[in-house]
């Protein structure tokens, strides 16, 4: 059993409230996580990359993109 994580709420979240598909939150990851990659994440089933945090803290953040339609 997998155990989601902070990380993964908040990625799904902002997905959900974005309306973003795993496909659009790629993009806006500039391709660093790949489609298949993102609901893995979300569920917890595989780490954050190491690019994307730093000192345990994530800072995917500032290098998305996105804007509410």
């Amino acid at each position: 059993m997998t155990t989601v994580t902070l990380y993964g709420k908040v990625l799904r979240k902002i997905r959900i409230d974005y309306d973003l598909t795993f496909k659009k939150l790629s993009e806006k990851f500039d391709g660093a996580l790949s489609p298949a990659y993102l609901p893995v994440i979300e569920t917890g089933r595989r780490a954050i990359p190491q690019d994307l945090s730093i000192d345990g803290k994530t800072h995917w953040s500032c290098r998305m993109r996105i804007t509410k339609r």
